[in-house]
């Protein structure tokens, strides 16, 4: 299989700059204390911050319309796409605003959620890989386990994982040796300059060789 990855940078809005600006202020601040001394709280401050500024580049505007581009190509061309986050709270977001829209709504939309039982999630694997009306499939780190998802060929990474190995896990799950497509993209979304391309680079271990070629 062909495999082409696409790093698709943002620029996110002016007028969400100063919440974020604040964000990243109030992080170094809790930093600073918690390297002078070590505070339970310092830390839950920092990793609140962190929160906060990724939810911000996650529900950018630009980067949710550079999504719906990425899922309109696929639907346009009768492929599938699947978007894997980190977290079940991402995933569901991005699933409501794409709900919001007359135009994606006929895409067939499918959250993999972690509440679901193993039957159905059979269920929604199966009608994922059978049926054109589901030609979208949003899921975590967690839910993508082992699952076999290659009747997509465009996997969307909307965040990050930890290590490039889970990076790795992540695109294997469309590029198997059992799909029948001979081609497949991986797609790297990210605000240009914030948090989450930095979430990017030290996935991969601060070597852009890969960035690089894309």
């Amino acid at each position: 299989m062909k495999v082409a990855e696409k790093r698709v940078t943002v620029t996110m809005e002016a007028e969400r700059e100063p919440g974020y600006l604040k964000l990243l202020h109030d992080y170094f601040a809790a930093s600073e204390h918690n390297n002078r001394v070590s505070s339970i709280d310092a830390k839950k401050q920092m990793m609140q911050a962190k929160e906060q500024m990724l939810q911000l580049c996650h529900s950018a505007p630009a980067k949710l319309e550079a999504l719906k581009d990425v899922l309109r190509s696929a639907y346009d061309g009768r492929e599938k796409a699947v978007i894997i986050t980190r977290t079940g709270a991402t995933a569901a977001a991005i699933q409501d605003w794409l709900q919001q829209d007359a135009e994606a709504m006929r895409w067939g939309i499918m959250l993999l959620s972690s509440e679901l039982n193993v039957h159905e999630v059979n269920a929604q694997l199966d009608r994922f890989s059978q049926r054109m009306d589901a030609s979208v499939l949003i899921l975590t780190d967690a839910a993508s386990t082992s699952l076999n998802l290659s009747a997509a060929n465009h996997l969307v990474h909307y965040d990050y994982p930890e290590t490039y190995a889970q990076m790795v896990q992540r695109n294997n799950r469309i590029t198997r040796q059992n799909s029948y497509h001979t081609e497949a993209t991986i797609y790297y979304m990210m605000c240009e300059g914030k948090i989450d391309m930095l979430n990017y680079r030290l996935c991969m271990n601060e070597s852009l060789d890969t960035a690089a070629s894309l």
